[in-house]
């Protein structure tokens, strides 16, 4: 953990999340009130989603450093997105296997972002967060990508990187690599 992970206070990202909140709610109702109508909020409650993951993004970047800003951010935004385009039409809630994708591939991109920003820690999060991407990619090129090759591809890959974060860490530390649970 470092200096600025520790003086950032817990519950700064909670509160830029609910900040942004605030905001966006505060400008729909100004702009009703001055009579120019926003669009329905209905159609827009994924806003709500991607406004949270920017305030995320944003502790991460400017205030805290934590790796979990940075997953909760990827988070916030992808499902937001995903929900947009549910809720705008653009891909239909009877077809699931457009849209369970996105949410998978969202999951995964968090778990490497969150293993990105501190490739220290286990590489758990990064073996998690690939086999999520890759099941996303999976289930959307079907037909497109050889699965076998595309999965030799990701799990070379993935060793490689789990290789490289062992002997960095064994490095790092003088030679003993460290023990995490």
């Amino acid at each position: 953990m470092t200096d600025r992970e520790r003086q950032a206070p817990p519950w700064t990202r909670r509160a830029l999340v609910v900040a942004a909140v605030f905001l966006a709610v505060g400008l729909w109702m100004v702009l009703d009130a001055l009579g120019i109508s926003p669009p329905p909020l209905s159609n827009h409650w994924p806003l709500f989603l991607i406004l949270g993951g920017l305030a995320s993004g944003v502790d991460f970047l400017a205030i805290s450093r934590r790796p979990g800003a940075l997953g909760l951010a990827v988070t916030g935004a992808g499902l937001g997105i995903v929900f947009y385009l549910l809720v705008l039409e653009a891909v239909q809630w009877t077809a699931p296997r457009l849209w369970i994708p996105g949410i998978l591939l969202t999951f995964g991109l968090a778990l490497l972002s969150t293993w990105g920003a501190d490739p220290d820690r286990s590489p758990r999060t990064l073996v998690a967060g690939t086999v999520l991407t890759g099941l996303a990619v999976t289930f959307w090129s079907w037909v497109e990508i050889p699965m076998p090759l595309f999965w030799g591809l990701l799990f070379l890959c993935l060793g490689g990187v789990i290789l490289y974060s062992v002997f960095r860490r064994r490095g790092a530390d003088g030679g003993h690599p460290s023990r995490s649970p």
